[in-house]
């Protein structure tokens, strides 16, 4: 219905604008969604609300497997396409539920393999831009790429980017803090264990030896855990025990909760909390993370970092380029990772 060329729905209300046009964004690991596609989605909803807003999943050996799930809590986009869809996309044209082709498109690249984002915007017949902190492959073929200023370009290609347009990680751990409010009470250790699951279970219990020698130093420090959106809920109420074959420390950790309050409890008697990444990010003093998208994020925030760099499963640790599916292959996969991990 109309009221004075104004869109309305059958009740009266106001009703979404008439779509104008149509974003597809092309993304892999759980890195890109959550600190370049979260606040990018959030400015285009804000800035275009006529624009449909749709995702390609694409394969990546960065995938927690989760991103679909974690996308559609977003409740910001109208058409989500897990990596079969994708690929469906890219091998028979098949179109994803939710996107269109009656509307003037454009494909956004934030990362995966680029041939395959070359393969979708060719399918939409649609013009390909990109955001990112080097030169991607394929350059030629984007309309333009928008760089973050993170690393240096070559001369150049410096020189025909333009200046930096920023880094969206900022913007991301921006939207976070302003989301959790204010922070709580005392000093706070915030502990990043990543956010896929063979991560967490095996740097928890590392962790927890940490925790326990600082809670006997200082009994004042409270310890808080970010859960990634990532990572399933059944895996921290079902929390595995340290690998017995390991040959370093690890305490084991023990799922609690009373109401709404969720914590892990370490065999000292250590408590852990559970909370967001907003709201760890919100509130603590000093961060204890592995390398990733989340010291961009805890930098972007201004919070001391201690950085570990663990190297004693070298061959499940996600490598990019050939050298993570070499370490597929049986038998000699896991020792060819761990070379190539080490150079």
């Amino acid at each position: 219905m109309t009221e004075g060329g104004r869109v309305t729905a059958g009740d009266g209300a106001p009703a979404a604008p008439v779509a104008t046009g149509q974003v597809v964004f092309t993304v892999n690991g759980p890195g890109e969604v959550s600190a370049w596609l979260y606040p990018l989605v959030v400015g285009l909803r804000q800035a275009r609300p006529d624009l449909r807003i749709c995702v390609c999943l694409l394969p990546c050996v960065f995938s927690s497997g989760a991103e679909a799930t974690v996308l559609r809590a977003l409740g910001a986009l109208d058409g989500i396409a897990d990596v079969r869809q994708s690929l469906a996309l890219v091998r028979r044209g098949r179109l994803p539920e939710g996107f269109r082709r009656d509307l003037p498109t454009l494909v956004f690249h934030l990362g995966g393999e680029v041939a395959l984002t070359l393969a979708i915007a060719g399918r939409l017949r649609a013009p390909l831009y990109a955001y990112a902190e080097r030169p991607p492959g394929f350059r030629r073929f984007f309309r333009r790429v928008f760089y973050s200023g993170l690393e240096p370009l070559p001369p150049r290609i410096a020189a025909a980017a333009g200046d930096p347009v920023g880094d969206l990680m900022v913007d991301a751990a921006a939207l976070r803090r302003a989301a959790a409010g204010p922070r709580g009470p005392g000093r706070v250790l915030g502990l990043f264990p990543g956010s896929r699951d063979y991560m967490i279970t095996n740097l928890l219990p590392y962790y927890a030896v940490a925790v326990d020698a600082l809670a006997a130093r200082h009994p004042d420090l409270r310890f808080v855990m970010a859960k990634a959106d990532f990572l399933p809920d059944n895996l921290i109420r079902d929390f595995p025990a340290p690998r017995a074959d390991r040959s370093w420390q690890a305490h084991a950790v023990r799922y609690r909760e009373d109401g709404t309050a969720r914590w892990f409890e370490t065999e000292r008697g250590t408590r852990i909390g559970i909370a967001s990444n907003a709201e760890v990010l919100a509130s603590a003093d000093l961060a204890l993370t592995i390398p990733g998208t989340n010291t961009g994020e805890i930098a972007a925030c201004g919070i001391p970092m201690v950085v570990v760099l663990p190297t004693y499963l070298a061959e499940i640790v996600p490598l990019p380029g050939i050298a993570g599916h070499v370490g597929r292959l049986p038998r000699i996969g896991p020792a060819l990772k761990r070379f190539f991990g080490r150079q």
